[in-house]
């Protein structure tokens, strides 16, 4: 490669900011990086200096993140652990509520279910072939 500004010269460094190639004279080290220009330098500072700011800004956020999950996982953990107290402390009470509910429930299903079967069977009319179809299958097996 040959120096953009020297065709004549060897490039030794490409510009940190644009890639362009460089030779000793046009090179203008900063901050440790190698650039093309004065205007280059100063735009790669100035990205530096962005990207240093949004991997602080980012490692800041990811730390809150983390906070904030481990805060969230430490309340579940509390609240699990009152309802198991709570049920453990009361636990007959608790399980006859339950089974209460559960024969309610239970209840309410097998009423829906009879009155299912009642609008269906009202539904279709006694001398229909269908229903005489069917009642046939049924009675044979």
């Amino acid at each position: 490669m040959v120096c953009l500004n020297h065709p004549d010269r060897e490039a030794v460094y490409k510009c940190a900011a644009c890639g362009k190639p460089v030779c000793e004279e046009c090179a203008v080290e900063y901050d440790g990086d190698v650039y093309c220009s004065v205007e280059c330098q100063e735009r790669g500072s100035a990205a530096k200096e962005r990207s240093a700011f949004i991997i602080d800004d980012t490692a800041v956020n990811n730390r809150k993140r983390r906070k904030k999950g481990f805060v969230f996982l430490v309340i579940i953990i509390i609240i699990a652990a009152a309802a198991y107290y709570y049920y453990s402390q009361n636990k007959e009470e608790i399980n006859s509520k339950v089974s209460s509910h559960l024969e309610v429930v239970e209840d309410t299903v097998e009423n829906a279910k009879k009155a299912t079967l009642n609008t269906g069977h009202s539904t279709v009319p006694k001398d229909s072939k269908y229903r005489r179809q069917r009642e046939g299958i049924v009675n044979q097996k």
